[in-house]
């Protein structure tokens, strides 16, 4: 077996803390408020509590599958690092390839949910949120440019956007002025 793959494999069963961790929930808490924040934003009506609640768990869950996927692309960089080497796919906790599964799962979860309870337009706008996130930045930028942060910011700014368009469905200078906001409020 190469060194590489031993990264694939897991000594123990993996918990539910440790698929938890997958999801980096304090940053997807985060994108969620904002997204919140968006959709109070988007009408002088508050929005249903169903659509409240169930779109920002569609734009959570695909948030969470995006961090998973981040965990599989990241493992060999992860596992030479002292702050992340213990994360679970890097510690061999959780095989790449389950964690690849979990993601899915959590993606057509969450798209589904926001084709269901929001609009289409949501479910593309977070599709290609995740897209930016998990194949733009991750795969590309944070291994061509010390800026990656800065150009990958993108990603996680749009929550305001999705928020918004799932209330009305769609797009709005005011909430592309939250995106850029936040954009902005990235670290150079």
């Amino acid at each position: 077996m190469a060194m590489s793959d031993t990264l694939n494999v897991g000594s123990t069963s993996p918990s539910w803390r440790d698929y938890l961790t997958l999801t980096k929930p304090r940053v997807v808490a985060v994108l969620v408020l904002t997204s919140m924040v968006g959709m109070l934003l988007a009408s002088p009506v508050l929005p249903s509590i169903e659509l409240f609640i169930l779109a920002n768990v569609g734009i959570g869950l695909a948030a969470s599958a995006a961090a998973a996927v981040n965990h599989v692309v990241d493992r060999r960089i992860d596992a030479m690092m002292s702050r992340t080497k213990h994360r679970p796919v890097s510690d061999g906790k959780i095989a790449p390839a389950n964690a690849l599964l979990f993601a899915f799962v959590l993606g057509v979860t969450g798209l589904g949910t926001l084709v269901i309870v929001a609009n289409l337009l949501t479910a593309v706008l977070t599709f290609t949120s995740i897209i930016a996130y998990a194949v733009v930045y991750t795969l590309y930028l944070k291994r061509a440019t010390p800026q990656n942060i800065v150009i990958g910011g993108i990603a996680g700014a749009s929550p305001p956007l999705l928020g918004w368009v799932a209330v009305t469905n769609t797009i709005d200078a005011y909430a592309l002025l939250l995106v850029a906001i936040i954009f902005a409020w990235t670290p150079p």
